[in-house]
């Protein structure tokens, strides 16, 4: 076996925004742009030198949709840059229970509507489901502004609408965060594809899950295991999604895509969860030498695109067996028989915060190069 990449997000980045410095911010911009065969390690002290300069024209106008545990996180990031970033308006759903975040008043809203109408360049979409954000962000994209997602059941369900304004050169809807938390899986594989055939992707995709699994292997109950997820921050409040497998397919269709270039329907992924997993189950598993894990894979064989998501018992030695806690590992392999590995904490604030930080710092350095060709233009 020949591994011809190997991409694992250093802890170290995954930090609160008042100990994440420029330097840091940086050092994952030029990760998630990684490019070349070699194997590497991407630690923090290799680029604590870099700084994002500061913009030399007004800041990015941004309209945050969604205060949750993530949509916190990317405020507080964005906050840290006034330079570059300037916070208009924060869409929630109930004001009241947002007065102790540091949002200043005059900036909350309950009103989305209103809220992209408002001037902006930028719209960060963290509500999640997919109505009535599908109708939101395209509304949002037809006034032109940009948009950025966590939301992998929006774009799963509606792809076909929304490809195109992915695809301009441009790209003015970004949705890295979708998938694998700080991990940069959806760029690594599209790049992966474009240097050879991608016949198989299996992935460990989802960290709430993972996490659970662990806490069974330890004879915690499902209850219990959920519970101290939640408390975690690792688990939402309703965490079905993730335990019947929905979430995993969600991500492995847009993986799908990223790999192999063809639309896949929810409907079209074999779906197991592991909420019918007996706990000592999990536990025998590890007493006899195996690891139980959540195991997503997609692969071309003979024409066709199979797409399963179930509970796996793996063997110590399989690199998605590693994966531990709330961690994320994918393992792409190629037409030449190499693999590209990736891995990184997926669930949690923080990992998916800078995550949407990533596209956003992708979209400003876009803009910033469009700014300096006009200006050299003229």
């Amino acid at each position: 076996m020949s591994i011809i990449r190997l991409i694992e997000i250093d802890d170290s980045l995954l930090q609160p925004p008042d100990q994440v410095t420029p330097a840091v911010h940086d050092c994952y911009r030029r990760l998630r742009r990684h490019r070349g065969p070699a194997d590497v390690r991407h630690q923090l002290a290799s680029a604590r030198s870099a700084m994002i300069p500061p913009r030399s024209h007004r800041p990015l106008r941004i309209v945050l949709l969604g205060l949750g545990t993530v949509g916190l996180g990317v405020f507080r990031h964005l906050s840290a840059r006034p330079d570059l970033f300037d916070v208009r308006h924060v869409v929630v759903r109930d004001i009241s229970r947002h007065r102790d975040d540091g949002v200043p008043r005059e900036r909350l809203s309950t009103n989305l509507w209103r809220a992209i109408n408002e001037p902006a360049d930028l719209v960060i979409e963290l509500i999640g489901g997919v109505d009535p954000a599908a109708d939101i962000v395209h509304a949002a994209l037809l006034r032109g502004r940009s948009v950025i997602t966590a939301n992998k059941a929006l774009i799963a369900a509606r792809w076909e609408a929304l490809a195109g304004y992915a695809h301009e050169l441009q790209p003015r809807l970004r949705f890295s965060a979708a998938v694998g938390g700080a991990v940069p899986v959806l760029e690594t594989i599209a790049q992966v594809a474009r240097e050879s055939a991608v016949t198989r992707v299996r992935a460990v995709i989802n960290g709430t899950c993972n996490f659970i699994l662990d806490e069974l292997a330890r004879h915690r109950t499902l209850q219990e295991a959920v519970i101290l997820a939640q408390q975690r921050g690792f688990a939402e409040a309703d965490p079905r999604i993730d335990l019947n497998g929905t979430d995993a397919a969600q991500k492995l269709c847009l993986i799908a895509h990223a790999a192999f270039g063809v639309p896949l329907s929810l409907d079209g992924v074999e779906r197991n969860g592991i909420e019918d997993l007996a706990p000592d189950e999990v536990a025998r598993a590890e007493a006899c030498g195996w690891r139980i894990r959540l195991v997503a894979t997609c692969e071309r064989t003979a024409g066709w695109l199979h797409a399963r998501v179930r509970p796996e018992r793996l063997e110590l030695t399989d690199y998605l067996a590693g994966a531990r806690r709330e961690e994320n590992r994918v393992e792409v392999t190629t037409s030449t028989g190499a693999n590209v590995r990736l891995a990184g904490r997926g669930a949690g604030r923080w990992p998916t915060a800078l995550a949407v930080m990533g596209d956003v710092f992708d979209l400003l350095e876009d803009e910033l190069a469009l700014h300096e060709a006009v200006m050299a233009w003229e």
